[in-house]
């Protein structure tokens, strides 16, 4: 993409960046990029921002702090949990080195991401059940239509004792859960969750 290019998409998005201060930023000449500005990049270029942060595929090496070069990789890991990962790279005489240049972060940190994608997984698998079980309803009768009903319904009290569990346990760590869907589909869950304000909205 060329300057002019990327300062067109810019624009679309609602912005004017100088094409000067873009070519500097594309051609190194400027060491420092704000916050601000590299959210606005990835938009503009439609890349993840941590991958314009930690090119995957497209380095061998970078370097997160000053005088520590990892794998884009490994400072993926480190930037989604605020750890290194547990095992050693390949070809690493020492893991994690000593001295380490980053503190581990606490546990409810750490893992607030990945509990985070679970959450929305558990929240999926439900409404994908709900979503079967009313095609049962619909479609079956009959001892085959009761049995498939009673499997999903196992299925949706493990996937809601697991969703709640995850929800107390954020709670437990002072942290807000994610909120839960409010459609009409959804009332059954929040019932099974001890979570029904009775207030939903149209599907």
């Amino acid at each position: 993409m060329s300057v002019q290019q990327l300062s067109d998409a810019i624009a679309r998005l609602g912005v004017t960046i100088e094409r000067p201060v873009l070519s500097n930023l594309l051609n190194g000449r400027r060491n420092t990029v704000s916050v601000a500005e590299w959210l606005l990049l990835a938009a503009a270029l439609q890349v993840p921002p941590l991958l314009l942060l930690f090119p995957v595929g497209r380095v061998d090496v970078v370097e997160p702090v000053p005088d520590f070069e990892v794998s884009p990789l490994i400072a993926l890991h480190w930037a989604e949990t605020g750890r290194l990962p547990a095992h050693a790279p390949t070809g690493s005489d020492e893991w994690p080195p000593t001295p380490c240049p980053v503190e581990p972060a606490a546990d409810k940190d750490a893992r607030l991401i990945e509990r985070t994608r679970r959450h929305r997984e558990l929240i999926g698998a439900w409404q994908m059940a709900e979503g079967k079980a009313e095609a049962v309803r619909r479609h079956c009768a009959g001892d085959e239509r009761d049995a498939e009903l009673a499997r999903l319904e196992s299925e949706q009290r493990v996937t809601a004792g697991a969703l709640r569990d995850l929800r107390d346990l954020l709670r437990s760590q002072e942290l807000t859960p994610p909120e839960l869907p409010t459609s009409y589909s959804s009332t059954a869950l929040r019932q099974a969750l001890g979570e029904d304000d009775g207030e939903v909205e149209p599907s």
